[in-house]
């Protein structure tokens, strides 16, 4: 793939075109990782977000607490 993008800038001299693609969401929907329950957060995420150490559930607690 590379190749063929060096390729194509050395016969054309420019960039190929490249096509951008908006979607679009609602804000109120999509809760940024701090808003997420530890639990479900992937691992490196709950260190980031929850450097203090304190280790998140597993799932089966989860799904005791949910149920």
């Amino acid at each position: 793939m590379c190749v063929l993008l060096l390729q194509y800038y050395y016969q054309h001299n420019r960039a190929p075109k490249t096509d951008h693609y908006v979607i679009p969401f609602t804000p109120d929907l999509v809760r940024p990782p701090s808003r997420q329950p530890k639990e479900l957060l992937p691992e490196i995420w709950r260190e980031y977000v929850y450097p203090d150490g304190t280790k998140a559930l597993d799932a089966t607690s989860l799904l005791v607490l949910h149920s």
